[in-house]
């Protein structure tokens, strides 16, 4: 068999990115000859060359524009839909070159590659990663266009539940169905890790600095938090203070938060943390290819989007035995059960929230549990394994189709 995978961007730090990478490699393991077109240069390259995939670059544009785009950026729209008729040209001149019994879109973000599969009679499958309007701000050009083109997909992949339930009316029910992204167990897995050891709780956020990813409410809570246990908290350089803990009676405590990330939002986010006169708190430690370390030095991971697909770092950071707080939405729900596996917070409310961080440092034994269940459900669940081999499946199914047909 051979798949060639397209990508809709080349970037080492989408999680989107990552997780083709992760499939492909899984899939090459398992003797399946496997290629990637990429739509332009980037540093996302490197990771394919680790994992020795051979890809080819042709340079193409996606469909994606702001919900709040300005004229600039829609005027540009009609040169990138000319400039793509060339790009589904030479990705059709590849296709008939290589011969692939399957072409797989990585992302709702790319349709050039599926017009030029269709156009050959080559098997398409079509993997959705994000809500696009709810957790991204974007849209495609054309929606009705574009969900018809996703729609003659052979098989349509959702990455969670909550993506397959937004999907399942607007695209062939029948044809979608959702499979769990995986995870790097050998990179994220720390078995003797082991949460709450000393008097500082060392928290940690991983992603993307967006307005709709949280970190604002995130650190308005500690803020509060703070506030209101200002004396029971440390001031980071003076004599630490005491806080009543159920488990171990009156300790001493102190807090520090690292983010880890870049973004739009990074230098309104350093404003608030300023203007909270939290500056010796949280500490911003900008991108890194390395999360795992983050991890296996917190005590708490904090997954604060408000609408995640899925929740990659909700998962990594469970594997690596930190306990992770999320907001009650989304991917984030199916992947925490809350006082079981993790600890959930209404989102958007500051108030539960802040009662949520209080809960968790006050019950520090309960907690070391919950981290615990949470990182060997992690390892049961969501695997690159499980992942490729579910998706294997559903390669066997298309091509069964297929002959059933003929």
């Amino acid at each position: 068999m051979k798949v060639i995978y397209v990508a809709s961007d080349n970037n080492a730090a989408s999680g989107a990115f990552i997780c083709m990478v992760r499939l492909v490699q899984e899939i090459k393991n398992r003797g399946v000859d496997v290629k990637v077109i990429l739509p332009k240069e980037g540093d996302g390259t490197k990771l394919l060359v680790d994992a020795g995939v051979p890809f080819v670059t042709i340079k193409s544009y996606s469909w994606d524009t702001p919900i709040d785009s300005d004229l600039y950026y829609l005027a540009k729209i009609p040169v990138k839909k000319f400039l793509n008729i060339f790009a589904i040209h030479l990705i059709k001149r590849y296709l008939r070159a290589e011969r692939p019994d399957l072409v797989h879109i990585n992302t709702s973000y790319s349709y050039v590659a599926a017009v030029a599969a269709y156009d050959l009679k080559i098997p398409v499958v079509w993997h959705i990663r994000e809500f696009l309007e709810e957790d991204q701000n974007n849209r495609m050009w054309n929606r009705e266009k574009g969900y018809a083109l996703m729609s003659a997909a052979d098989a349509i992949i959702t990455i969670s539940q909550a993506i397959y339930d937004k999907y399942k009316s607007i695209l062939p029910e029948k044809k979608v169905s959702w499979v769990y992204d995986g995870v790097d167990a050998g990179k994220f897995y720390c078995p003797e890790k082991e949460i709450m050891l000393d008097d500082e709780i060392k928290m940690v956020c991983v992603g993307g600095l967006y307005p709709k990813k949280g970190q604002a409410l995130l650190i308005e809570a500690l803020g509060r938090y703070i506030e209101e246990h200002q004396m029971d908290i440390c001031d980071p350089v003076n004599d630490k203070k005491t806080i009543f803990n159920q488990d171990n009676g009156q300790r001493n405590l102190s807090i520090r938060l690292k983010i880890v990330g870049r973004g739009p939002e990074e230098e309104r986010l350093k404003a608030l943390v300023s203007d909270l006169k939290l500056s010796e708190y949280v500490t911003f430690e900008g991108f890194s290819s390395c999360p795992e370390k983050y991890y296996r030095e917190s005590d708490i991971s904090f997954m604060t989007s408000t609408a995640e697909a899925f929740g990659l770092v909700t998962v990594e950071a469970m594997l690596s035995g930190a306990l992770v707080i999320g907001a009650d939405s989304a991917g984030t729900r199916e992947i925490i059960s809350d006082k079981e596996t993790g600890l959930l917070y209404k989102t958007g409310d500051i108030d539960d929230f802040v009662s949520v961080i209080d809960y968790a440092i006050r019950h520090r034994a309960e907690m070391k549990r919950i981290a615990a269940d949470g990182r060997l459900m992690a390892l049961e669940t969501f695997t690159a394994q499980r992942n490729a081999d579910r998706v294997l499946m559903i390669y066997d199914e298309v091509f069964k189709s297929k002959t059933d047909r003929r």
